[in-house]
This record gives C-alpha cells, structure tokens and sequence, in this order.
C-alpha cells in the first residue's frame, strides 16, 4: 500500500510540475506587446484598451478557446479623466468646456498662463 501511495504522488508531482510551468519567452512576448506603445498604455486615449482587447481576443482564438457566451469580450463601465476639484481652461477669453472643447491629458496639472 506504501509503495502504491509513493507511486501515485511521484507520478502527481511530475504531473503538476509539468503542468504549471510556463513559456518565460511567450509570456515576455505577451507583456512587450500588451505594454509597447502601440497598445496606448491600454488606456481610453487612442483607444488603447480596445486594441489590447483585440489582441487578447486573437490570442484566444489562435490557442483554440472557445466564448463563453457570443463573443470573447465582457463590458464594464469605468471613468475616465476624473480629476478632483475643479477644471476650468479658457482661450481668448472663452471658457471652454471639459469633454467637448478639450479633454485633459492624464499628465495634464494645473497651472496659469
């Protein structure tokens, strides 16, 4: 019964050991290109997250992954450009409207001109 148990977990940790590692070299492709500039710092800016998203989509599809439901996408709704406080900018004496006459860089700060 011993030497039964002992071959059953030899065979579990070889198993397992196999079964977790990973491909450093496809992983690091995988982070060069969701991080590289084309991705837009996946943000809402030159829509970054949506061409992530379309990556990770390929991805899935070259792999064999099949939807869970009609498409390989899950929606949410998250803020963008939420600044504390108060934003007000004006041109030639003009205030301009945040979201429609501009919107503010995610460096942008404060400052007078």
């Amino acid at each position: 019964m011993t030497k039964n148990l002992a071959f059953f977990l030899a065979i579990a940790v070889f198993t397992a050991n196999n079964c977790l590692s990973q491909d450093i070299s496809r992983v690091r492709s995988y982070l060069d290109t969701l991080c590289s500039p084309s991705m837009h710092g996946r943000g809402a800016n030159f829509n970054g997250a949506k061409t992530a998203a379309n990556f990770i989509k390929s991805e899935f599809q070259k792999s064999g992954l099949k939807p869970i439901r009609d498409n390989y996408f899950q929606t949410f709704q998250y803020d963008v450009n939420c600044f504390e406080g108060r934003i007000s900018l004006q041109a030639d004496k003009k205030k301009l409207v945040t979201g429609k006459d501009y919107i503010a860089n995610c460096i942008s700060r404060g400052g007078t001109w």
